[in-house]
């Protein structure tokens, strides 16, 4: 934690705060996905991989278009 020390004890808390969402809403997914239907787990994956994958390319279409920009 002592890089994180110059932020302040209120961004930490922040911080923290984040992360137990974050590790609520994964815990949250992996109980619906372990006690539902395994075609509905791997329809609930495969959205999820497309939708990262959208995200990605997204990005590194912004990427490249300002790279090549004029």
């Amino acid at each position: 934690m002592t890089a994180a020390e110059p932020y302040g004890l209120q961004a930490l808390s922040q911080l923290d705060s984040q992360i137990a969402e974050v590790e609520d809403m994964l815990s949250y997914c992996n109980d619906v996905l372990n006690t539902g239907e395994c075609a509905c787990a791997c329809a609930c994956v495969r959205a999820c991989v497309c939708a990262c994958l959208l995200v990605l390319l997204l990005v590194l279409v912004g990427v490249l278009a300002d790279k090549w920009a004029p």
